[in-house]
């Protein structure tokens, strides 16, 4: 009885060693998951900068009325140029308003303005801009 004793001892430190090494290793990858999506996040607001976004023709469309599915986005920049639907900011990305954009300024090139809105794919549809 005492060696069956000892022996489920044995078995139940070793159970306990290698739970304890799953869980460490559920815990890196869980910390490398954390990683891997604040660079994904940083990428996608960073968009595409070395592809010029303007040549051909503007097919930015304001879809700020719309916001509800796509992650936010604020911040202060300085507008680099002004297209047909909106501006291209000294970010990379396309800033676009409408009609549900608070907006009581004229925006022009090389203005510093402050935007609130919602990005999705490099284009951030405003839903309120002001002038610096």
């Amino acid at each position: 009885m005492r060696g069956q004793g000892n022996q489920a001892k044995t078995d139940l430190g070793i159970a306990n060693f290698n739970l304890n090494q799953a869980l460490n290793t559920l815990y890196v990858a869980q910390a490398a998951k954390a990683a891997s999506d604040k660079a994904t996040a940083i990428a996608f607001a960073q968009g595409a900068a070395s592809i010029d976004i303007l040549k051909g023709e503007s097919t930015y469309v304001f879809q700020g009325c719309n916001q509800q599915v796509y992650p936010s986005i604020s911040g202060t920049v300085a507008v680099s140029t002004l297209i047909a639907s909106g501006a291209k900011l000294n970010s990379g990305h396309i800033l676009t308003w409408g009609d549900c954009t608070d907006k009581a300024v004229t925006v022009g090139a090389n203005d510093v303005v402050t935007f609130v809105g919602t990005i999705r794919n490099g284009v951030i549809s405003a839903t309120s801009i002001t002038k610096q």
